[in-house]
């Protein structure tokens, strides 16, 4: 097997002789999160303008200019004040522009701050446990303005999500673009402990950070480390967490993952369409035979990769017809064409966080359970809401909510909800929340 191609994820070394991005791969200039952050439009735009000056300078593989560009950025007051601003708005937390700007102009990116960071551990499908840090608001600032300097900088798979400006919602809506398009089998993989295989001060080296500014990727130092009372039974775990693994809950972690990732794309044969949100990966292939070349490329890709070995936690092949699971939607295709709907498990996710709310009580846990439905339609806006999956939905909303405002919110927040809502086929939305009592 050839060797992975560099280029895709460091500068290092001599510089390119092409000035324009290699062929099929993309830069953007400012992802639109990035630009819609509240804060004012003179810092937005200085942003944009040094985030756009250093994807040119790293296509062009200028290195010196590249480094320069970074740093400036990096440094930068306006990036950093829109930097917390998205960060505030990611952590539900309300900031001013005038707040933003005051945080912002007490960040440093090359002096780790000083503030404790919560390690908890989550339980995995297989009874192993996964550690997921909780970050304060500055040092989230500090990954956000990172991970999008390590996008603008660093080239990715135009498949590729999961990175500012390319959600998951795009990625659903690209799945059934190439479903109906006439790639009949998928290649539906896992990527096994993906951040834990990567050794966070080789992604460092290997993306050619500074030195000063590594400390944003890497793990916070141990003794800002504070683990709750309910997870002090694996605290003998801190030590191994802390050894420099990617940090699972770091908002430059998955940005990082992806352009390690990125070079396993090329090696993918050139007949298929493939799709990834960091270690989750759908490959589209018209034939079965495809589809088999394609998942002993990617397997290959991975255990190959300089990085890595890196491992399939599973990888199957499946017609589109019946159905495949990908980034909590089930996928499949009838006689009307490529359809989504949100699994049977992220359902259920729904329904315990409304008995949670109502659980909790007080006078607000309806204002609560909407912002709850509001944010999980918000998620699920690729799903194609039929009679079975109103259904479903008044089952769930049934004691916590009023049929009018669930189906004022599915109409607004799903990017294609039932023509006639609140009626849909035949049946009235308030009956079927009457029958499902």
């Amino acid at each position: 097997m050839p060797a992975l191609d560099k280029r895709a994820i460091t500068l290092k070394g001599a510089r390119r002789t092409i000035p324009t991005p290699a062929p099929g791969r993309t830069r953007q200039a400012m992802p639109g999160k990035f630009g819609n952050a509240k804060v004012s439009a003179k810092h937005r735009q200085k942003a944009a303008k040094l985030h756009g000056r250093l994807g040119q300078a790293a296509a062009c593989g200028d290195v010196a200019r590249t480094r320069e560009t970074r740093k400036a950025f990096l440094n930068s007051f306006s990036a950093r004040a829109v930097a917390v601003a998205e960060a505030a708005r990611k952590k539900d937390i309300k900031l001013t522009c005038a707040e933003a700007e005051k945080l912002a102009s007490t960040l440093d990116p090359r002096i780790e701050p000083q503030e404790t960071v919560r390690l908890t551990w989550k339980v995995k499908s297989d009874q192993s446990y996964r550690p997921i840090f909780r970050f304060d608001l500055r040092r989230t600032a500090l990954q956000r303005l990172l991970a999008h300097a390590i996008h603008a900088e660093h080239d990715l798979h135009p498949g590729q999500h999961g990175v500012p400006g390319k959600g998951r919602n795009e990625a659903i809506r690209k799945a059934k673009d190439y479903i109906d398009a006439g790639y009949s089998w998928v290649v539906s993989a896992d990527v096994k402990n993906c951040f834990g295989s990567l050794d966070a001060h080789e992604v460092a080296h290997r993306l050619n950070l500074p030195h000063q500014f590594r400390h944003i990727l890497l793990p916070p130092s141990g003794d800002h480390i504070v683990i709750p009372h309910d997870n002090e039974g694996k605290a003998g775990k801190k030590k191994e967490v802390v050894t420099g693994r990617l940090p699972q809950g770091s908002a430059a972690s998955p940005v990082a993952a992806a352009a390690m990732l990125a070079p396993v794309y090329g090696e993918l044969p050139a007949c298929i369409a493939a799709l990834g949100y960091v270690d989750d990966i759908a490959l589209f292939c018209q034939s079965y035979g495809d589809a088999v070349s394609a998942y002993n490329a990617l397997r290959g890709a991975l255990q190959g990769h300089q990085a890595g070995p890196l491992h399939l936690k599973y990888g199957y092949v499946r017609q589109a017809h019946d159905g495949f699971r990908f980034l909590g939607y089930w996928i499949w295709s009838d006689v009307h064409g490529a359809r989504a709907r949100p699994t049977d498990a992220k359902l259920e996710d729904l329904d315990q966080k409304l008995i949670a709310c109502d659980a909790g009580g007080g006078k607000d846990r309806r204002t609560v359970a909407r912002d709850i439905l509001r944010g999980w339609l918000s998620a699920f806006r690729e799903w194609d809401l039929d009679e079975y999956g109103i259904t479903a939905l008044v089952n769930i909303c049934n004691p916590h909510l009023k049929a009018v405002d669930v189906a004022a919110m599915v109409a607004f927040h799903l990017a294609t909800p039932p023509k006639d809502l609140p009626t849909h086929g035949g049946a009235h939305y308030v009956d079927l929340l009457q029958l499902a009592g």
